[in-house]
């Protein structure tokens, strides 16, 4: 039995999922030199684009735009690759989070701006 998603409030939560896993999946095709991940990631990318901004969604969607730019590299796409990875620092550096969390956004920060910007 499903249950239909559209239009409740777990909507969003599962396109999220959806998204992330989609990377994922792309992930391990780039792994195996499979241009099929390039299709799942467009379709990531197009969610993540289009994603209304929040605080609750920075994290993920930062955290995507950095693979998806690694993604998008592996396959010579370096122009895409740089306006992922452009988006990633830019979310990243605008991200406001708890202490016990500052030292960690520092990081991912540091390695997105050291693997692409840099």
């Amino acid at each position: 039995m499903t249950t239909p998603l559209s239009g409740t409030d777990n909507e969003l939560e599962a396109r999220n999922h959806i998204a992330a896993v989609s990377v994922e999946f792309a992930k391990l095709k780039t792994k195996a030199r499979d241009r099929g991940a390039l299709a799942l990631a467009d379709r990531a990318r197009a969610y993540n684009d289009g994603a209304k901004p929040n605080a609750a969604n920075a994290w993920g969607r930062a955290t995507i735009y950095a693979d998806l730019a690694a993604i998008y590299r592996t396959f010579g796409r370096e122009g895409v690759a740089m306006e992922c990875a452009q988006k990633s620092e830019h979310l990243w550096s605008d991200m406001k989070v708890p202490s016990a969390l500052e030292a960690q956004r520092e990081r991912e920060l540091a390695a997105v701006r050291a693997r692409f910007i840099e």
